[in-house]
């Protein structure tokens, strides 16, 4: 039975040859995740994007508050916001390991609520993508070829012979493009995994995380921490990555 290409976005089917099986060439550059310990269960930023980088950023997914109310004209409107704003007015400590959870418990007075809708889980928000996009396209020798992996615990309804890896996320779906192409989606789903042909750096978005990780070289991650577009915080490849991960602001109450 020959593939089902219709779910797959022209975007994709026009920088990727497709066919049943990768070549070995394709797929030889996702090994290095695995070899050094990248897209492990281990808990840690070097088990979703390797420890292999001398350098780690950690975006943050902004939240959001209402501007203006839908009518009839037009929908609502929203302007992001970021978590040191969260944690300014909730009292808590920004911090480059804070989680959304202990920033924001406790603070949900209407009145005083700087925020309407939380951050996106599993994935950076389109704008955010295209501004790392653009960041990250400085940083690779192969700008036309990067590797896009979705994993197909979101729910995508894939072909199943089509090819997959398997992480720690389980089996992902991978394409290839180039780096702009990041901001392109797969049944509405962003990547939760790319990373270029010469693996000057990798970004994952963890289906469970509400922050997006990023290893690369100094010079890439110095990048990221300066742009006034994202909300970018250095990592450690030892650093937790889990709800519990915010040692400094006390844990959300349980219900």
């Amino acid at each position: 039975m020959p593939l089902d290409v219709s779910c797959i976005p022209s975007a994709f089917r026009r920088t990727h040859t497709l066919r049943t099986t990768w070549a070995m060439s394709d797929i030889c550059s996702a090994h290095y995740l695995f070899e050094d310990g990248g897209t492990n269960a281990s808990g840690n930023v070097a088990g979703l994007v390797s420890a292999a980088f001398p350098a780690y950023a950690r975006i943050l997914h902004p939240a959001y508050r209402r501007v203006s109310e839908a009518t009839s004209a037009a929908p609502a409107s929203f302007a992001s916001v970021r978590w040191t704003t969260v944690a300014k007015h909730s009292g808590a400590i920004a911090h480059p390991a804070m989680e959304w959870e202990a920033i924001s418990a406790g603070h949900r007075d209407p009145e005083t609520l700087v925020w309407d809708v939380p951050p996106s889980t599993g994935r950076l928000p389109s704008p955010e993508q295209m501004v790392l996009a653009g960041v990250l396209e400085d940083h690779t020798s192969t700008p036309e070829r990067c590797w896009f992996a979705f994993a197909e615990a979101r729910g995508l309804t894939v072909p199943p012979d089509y090819p997959r890896i398997i992480t720690a996320m389980g089996p992902m779906i991978v394409f290839c493009g180039a780096v702009l192409d990041a901001g392109r989606t797969f049944q509405y789903e962003s990547p939760n995994l790319w990373w270029p042909e010469d693996r000057r750096w990798c970004v994952a978005s963890d289906i469970d995380l509400m922050a997006t990780y990023v290893g690369g070289s100094l010079a890439c991650i110095e990048d990221l921490l300066a742009s006034p577009s994202l909300e970018a915080m250095p990592a450690k490849p030892d650093q937790k990555i889990t709800i519990d991960a915010d040692t400094v602001n006390p844990p959300p109450p349980q219900p």
